[in-house]
């Protein structure tokens, strides 16, 4: 069952939705046995970019009882920063780097990055409105289209307002000669000509 399991898991001609995975259930198995193949199917749907059930695999992982707790924590964290969960990716990505030995070199700078990027992520900036459109772009490539989806587009439509709006007050309120629309004439040229 395990040897069929990890066969359906294929990165080439991979299916749209990802293999049964029966194999994982709570059957009295070895514990050991069971965290270590559930790290497997998590680390393949975060490399598939199936971040959510990615972390709906890793909520029943403890990393001391899989073989590369580094790994582990890294992907999960992957994960959470993909989907902007900054208090959860900011809480794993601080357990990898600071309560895990024999962290790898890779691992570690780009997880500093992650940190980074999160602790700076501001609610309705740019930035988080670029990182939404782009996991919108993700779930859409992945066929999973709807509520969800609908909702996150609703969130980028909504912070975008809010930058905007945020810009006409800078501008002055966005109407008449105010400030930032010296550039307009109060009235027309009588001539055409390249202005000074």
């Amino acid at each position: 069952d395990t040897r069929d399991f990890v066969a359906s898991c294929q990165f080439i001609n991979a299916p749209l939705h990802p293999p049964e995975a029966k194999v994982l259930e709570n059957d009295g198995s070895d514990p050991f046995y069971r965290a270590n193949l559930r790290l497997f199917f998590a680390r393949y749907l975060t490399e598939r970019k199936m971040y959510d059930e990615a972390l709906e695999i890793f909520a029943d992982i403890d990393p001391s009882q899989v073989i590369d707790p580094a790994g582990c924590l890294f992907f999960k964290a992957v994960c959470e920063h993909q989907l902007l969960k900054k208090t959860e990716g900011l809480a794993t990505i601080k357990q990898l780097l600071s309560s895990t030995e024999d962290v790898p070199v890779s691992y570690n700078s780009v997880a500093t990055l992650m940190q980074y990027e999160l602790q700076n992520l501001r609610e309705n900036s740019l930035d988080e409105v670029a990182r939404l459109m782009r996991d919108v772009g993700r779930r859409l490539d992945l066929a999973r289209g709807g509520p969800k989806v609908q909702k996150e587009e609703d969130e980028i439509v909504e912070a975008l307002d809010k930058i905007i709006e945020k810009l006409e007050q800078q501008q002055g309120g966005g109407g008449g000669n105010g400030p930032g629309k010296g550039n307009q004439p109060s009235s027309p040229a009588n001539d055409s000509g390249i202005k000074g």
